[in-house]
Order: C-alpha cells, then structure tokens, then sequence
C-alpha cells in the first residue's frame, strides 16, 4: 500500500514539475519573440521621428488657418461678431486633424513601454486638437445662441487644447532624449 501511495505522489510531483516548465518555456519563447520583434535604437527612432513628422504635416496644413483664427480674435470681444464661416471652418478643420492623429498607425518595432509613451503622445495631440474644435464650436454657438456660459466653455477648452499640446511636446521631447535622437536638450538650460 505504501508503494502505491509513494509512487502517486512522484508521479504528481513530476507532473508539477512538467508544468513549471512548460509554464518557464513559454515565458522564454514570449521574451525572445518580444526581444526580436523589437527594432534596434535606431529603428526606434526612425519610426519617432516618422511619427513626428506626420503629426508636423497635419499641424503645417493649419498653419495658415490658425493665423487666420488668431488675427480674426485678436481683438475679440463680445459686442463684436467675428467671420463665422471661418470660425465653423477652423471647427471642422480642427476636428479632421483631431481624427487624422488618431489614426496615425504606430508600428511594430518599439519596446512595449515606448509604444505606450507614442501612444499617449498620439492623444495628447489628437485631444488638442478636438478641444481646440470644440472651443471652435462654442464660439459659434455663443454667437448663434446668445448664451455666456459658451464663452467660459472656450476659454476652457482652449487652454485644455494648450495643456494637451504641451504635455504632447514634452512627451515627444523626453521620448527622443531616451532614443539619442534629440539635436538640441530643450529641458536643460544649456
């Protein structure tokens, strides 16, 4: 009786075992497939600077849209009616932009943590650009409705626009500083 009972228990501890390291083999696999399928610094910051520069393109097509906004409130005040149409035009340019981000693809070749500092630059961006339609929008609405509370919500929304842009600049400046791609360290007073 005791022999049965000693040789099941072996058989469960090899079979335990068996599963350790099965369990220990897959993880292995998933590191090497993770370490492969990650590029080089190099590729790394190719696909950043890739990445930068499509979100640039976006950005230097409302180049002169944005001087045309700013110049139109320069001088805003609530008596005064701004040219709507180009107010409603900067709301849907702002907002294509806002969906052209967003669909930016990242691809493969970043660590996990750097595609997720990418990604999180990628919505920064894409939420300045939806807040600055949405101040877009609230302009309008004021001037359409009459109601003052529209004029608070745009200062908001404008200064979350401003607050995203930043934290998508800073975003993008620590990630190039990490890959050795930054020509000139803006975070030091050098």
């Amino acid at each position: 009786m005791s022999k049965v009972k000693s040789g099941s228990t072996w058989g469960t501890i090899f079979i335990i075992v068996l599963i350790f390291l099965v369990i220990l083999i897959v993880r292995g696999c998933n590191s090497v497939v993770q370490h492969f399928s990650e590029g080089s610094v190099e590729e790394q910051g190719q696909i950043v600077l890739e990445f930068e520069k499509q979100v640039n393109e976006i950005d230097e097509n409302l180049s002169k849209l944005g001087k045309e906004v700013a110049e139109e409130l320069k001088n805003f005040s609530i008596e005064t009616i701004p040219n709507l149409e180009l107010i409603e035009k900067a709301e849907r340019q702002y907002r294509v932009a806002a969906n052209q981000i967003k669909d930016i693809d990242i691809p493969r070749g970043l660590t996990t943590e750097r595609k997720s500092e990418l990604k999180s630059i990628q919505e920064d961006f894409e939420y300045s650009y939806t807040f600055k339609s949405n101040a877009m929008w609230r302009l309008s609405n004021f001037y359409s409705k009459g109601e003052l509370e529209d004029i608070e919500e745009m200062k908001t929304d404008t200064q979350l626009a401003q607050d995203n842009l930043l934290d998508g600049v800073a975003g993008m400046v620590t990630l190039k500083k990490e890959l050795g791609i930054l020509d000139y360290d803006a975070t030091t007073k050098e």
